[in-house]
């Protein structure tokens, strides 16, 4: 049933592209749904792969990653990224389709066979020239494929029972985004730009540094079965050495243009940031309250979504005052999300253990794995529509630092902050009747419906934007897509609100 739902909001948006964009999201469309309904072997590597996996995903695990997020990029300017992303489309289709069929030794050789491929076509057509003859340049093709495949490895194999098959495919379209694209955000070189450049690259810079040491460190306990404080540490040390020498004479323009940053816009800006940490401090007191108090029983679904009320008074004023500068404080906050996951799921000394106990409590069913992920997709759910759309915008928003964004900034907020909150609340105490088999009820359902609704008008209301049938359809198909997922809704609502708002 998920599959029809995410069919019909892809093919819905389609309208909207050229005959060229409309074949090629077709055929992935069509290679995604035929790979999923081949039979898996038994003892094969995917076979072993889903059965080691704690938590129960969907098929429609290829939809999220490989046709849905890819035509996220497809109104944007700049097409490269669009191009990357099928391309690990591609690969993921193709791996899948060959991780189903073999067993895991004859998996493991192909892959190898497949990455020295990539390594040699990247040798060949840097160092022999031949894009110049083929027209085809490596940077933009074979590397984002070697990002993509290292971290969905990583994510799906090193993390095996924490990310599902479908998520690590997001995580790693992400990565590669991060790794590549982004660094077109800053259009001059270091220094001969304005403030915000210089502090938006410094944000990149520290998130693609936070990405190295997760998947340099994950994969090194994986694969070499190490003491995870000494791989950690040494990760850290390494990675982050190895950076700030690349990167050692733009420093004193990132700090300079740092606090500039922070010093523009008086007085907003300051009472902004002012107000996001009185915030903070409430939602840490909140966190870390009951653990004081040695209560260590699960924590109800009402007080987990206490958080997604947090995150509205974070995201709302910030989207309606200062795009850029929520855009790179929440990058900001995503690294030391990504940083105390992983210290939380190896026990790295000496606050590991401590901060574990505190996080316990507030785990799900859908935390099957030793990374507590849900806190840290809720915030990239949130976060995602925003860095698309200040990249989009970027523009304007390097020069003015403000823009009249489009609703489809508030995709992660409509769909995750408001309807998956009322949904669960409403539907854990008045849902009585379920939706064809699933344990989700009507009752949520609709609650869902009409509250993101309530909000749209609202919207409308105050006039920041129009109300049209679009925008209601977009709420009807993501309110349903979220009662047959089985992937972590924080993740991959927010992907598909976009696209339907986009």
């Amino acid at each position: 049933m998920e599959d029809i739902v995410l069919t019909i909001a892809i093919l819905s948006k389609l309208y909207t592209y050229n005959g060229t964009t409309v074949a090629r999201h077709i055929f992935l469309l069509f290679m995604s749904l035929l790979v999923q309904k081949i039979p898996v072997k038994e003892g094969s590597f995917f076979d072993n792969l889903t059965k080691c996996h704690q938590r129960k995903c969907s098929e429609s695990r290829l939809l999220y990653g490989c046709v849905i997020y890819v035509m996220c990029f497809d109104d944007m300017l700049e097409k490269s990224y669009s191009e990357m992303a099928t391309i690990c489309s591609l690969i993921t289709i193709s791996s899948i389709l060959l991780l189903k069929a073999f067993s895991v030794s004859l998996s493991y050789f192909i892959l190898i066979t497949l990455a020295i491929i990539m390594s040699t076509c990247l040798t060949c057509t840097e160092y022999l020239n031949i894009s110049n003859f083929v027209g085809i340049n490596s940077y933009e093709i074979i590397n984002p494929g070697i990002i993509f495949c290292i971290t969905v490895f990583v994510c799906a194999i090193c993390c095996i029972q924490s990310y599902s098959v479908g998520e690590s495919i997001i995580i790693g379209q992400m990565t590669v985004f991060l790794f590549t694209i982004s660094s077109t955000y800053i259009e001059l070189p270091i220094g001969e730009v304005n403030i915000n450049s210089n502090f938006v690259y410094f944000c990149v810079f520290l998130a693609r540094l936070v990405c190295s040491i997760f998947i340099v460190c994950a994969g090194s306990i994986y694969i070499f079965d190490c003491n995870p404080d000494k791989a950690f540490y040494l990760t850290l040390f390494c990675i982050t050495t190895i950076l700030s020498a690349l990167y050692i004479h733009y420093f004193p323009v990132f700090l300079s243009s740092m606090f500039n940053f922070l010093l523009e816009k008086f007085p907003s800006r300051q009472f902004l940031i002012l107000y996001w940490f009185v915030i903070s401090c409430f939602c840490s007191a909140f966190t870390v309250l009951p653990t004081s108090k040695g209560h260590q029983a699960k924590i109800t679904t009402a007080r987990r979504k206490v958080y997604h009320l947090f995150l509205l008074l974070v995201y709302i004023p910030g989207i309606a005052i200062d795009p850029l500068l929520l855009s790179c404080c929440s990058a900001i906050v995503a690294c030391a999300f990504l940083i105390v996951s992983i210290v939380v799921a190896y026990k790295i000394s000496p606050f590991g253990k401590y901060i574990n106990d505190i996080l316990q409590p507030y785990t799900s069913s859908q935390d099957s794995g030793e990374f507590i992920l849900t806190p840290f997709y809720l915030l990239l759910g949130a976060s995602f529509p925003v860095w698309l759309n200040c990249y989009k915008y970027s523009g304007v928003l390097l020069h003015e630092s403000f823009a009249n964004l489009p609703i489809s900034c508030h995709s992660g907020l409509l769909s995750v902050g408001v309807g998956d909150s009322a949904a669960s609340i409403m539907g854990s105490k008045f849902g009585k009747h379920k939706v064809l088999g699933t344990k989700k009820s009507l009752e949520g359902t609709l609650s869902s419906i009409v509250s993101q609704s309530l909000v749209l008008c609202t919207f409308k209301a105050i006039g920041m934007y129009k109300l049209n049938c679009w925008l209601i359809f977009s709420v009807v198909i993501v309110s349903f897509a979220e009662v047959f997922t089985k992937e972590i809704d924080n993740l991959v609502l927010p992907i598909l609100m976009y696209l339907l708002l986009c």
